[in-house]
């Protein structure tokens, strides 16, 4: 006859690993992250300045998302000599993205169209060769976030248009943790803008940064400082154009957003106003920064 002792103390095991399962997977199921690719080419002799400018203001931002929402942040940044086509690759290829997790991607450096691209999005200029924009958002897409915004700060003007124009750079020369929540938590969906149009340049210089990016940054700041921040007020300033004059000719950059969100609220918050979905016009233009 068995010794029920021996049965009774296999079964308290049984029990605690049991439970312990119980606990780790409700714990990871309510867990959500950011997962942030910060890419900047502050290698680059002629926008390398800028770009880093651009850089400093993407890490402010995710580190104020991961400290006043509940997202924790996964970051990955690319600059200088980790800044290469298969690494920005992987690396977007890589991430393991959950259910209710966001992504960030923002991109500053140098960007270029052909005429026989169709997409309207831009080739991003890495490792001397170029990265279809609309690759990494397709492949963040396909990864099923909950919510995801996708920026490239780079010209999109026609390289085999006028390719001497593509080496000029003179590029970019305690809020309220709901609010946060709002825009990075409560928020599903999906934001993708490029800076620039096509056949456009984008602008910026060392002291601001990339034009369109001190603008969407400033434009961020501002609208977490709100009653009831929402992304369609920090899109309606990303998509103004930008106009300047260089060596006596008045350049236009015209950003393009393409934009489609909901804001759910969580049961943590059910004062929050309910779920209200804003579909916003596609292409709108993009700004060109000459990078």
């Amino acid at each position: 006859m068995a010794d029920p002792r021996g049965f009774r103390q296999k079964g308290q095991v049984l029990l605690a690993v049991l439970a312990f399962s119980l606990w780790a997977v409700s714990q990871s199921a309510g867990a959500q992250t950011l997962h942030a690719v910060i890419v900047a080419d502050t290698s680059d002799a002629s926008i390398g300045v800028s770009v880093k400018k651009d850089f400093d203001r993407n890490i402010s931002l995710v580190n104020a998302i991961a400290r006043n929402t509940t997202l924790t942040l996964s970051l990955h940044a690319l600059t200088g000599s980790k800044l290469t086509l298969n690494n920005l690759r992987n690396t977007v290829k890589g991430l393991k993205v959950g259910k209710n997790d966001a992504v960030l991607f923002y991109y500053s450096g140098h960007g270029y169209r052909l005429w026989a691209k169709k997409s309207k999005w831009p080739l991003l200029y890495v490792s001397q060769q170029g990265l279809d924009f609309g690759e990494l958002v397709d492949t963040i897409r396909r990864k099923k976030p909950r919510f995801f915004l996708a920026v490239t700060d780079s010209c999109n003007e026609y390289a085999d248009k006028r390719p001497e124009r593509r080496s000029f750079a003179m590029k970019k020369g305690g809020p309220p943790k709901l609010n946060y929540r709002r825009l990075w938590v409560e928020t599903h969906g999906e934001i993708v803008i490029g800076s620039s149009s096509k056949g456009e340049f984008a602008w910026g210089d060392d002291t601001k940064g990339g034009y369109f990016s001190a603008r969407f940054f400033a434009s961020h700041q501002n609208e977490v400082k709100k009653a009831a921040p929402n992304w369609e007020n920090i899109l309606k300033t990303a998509k103004r154009p930008i106009s300047l004059t260089w060596e006596n000719t008045t350049y236009t950059q015209n950003p393009m957003v393409d934009s489609k969100v909901s804001y759910k609220v969580s049961a943590a918050f059910p004062n929050r106003p309910g779920i209200v979905i804003v579909a916003l016009p596609g292409p709108v233009g993009s700004a060109g920064l000459n990078r």
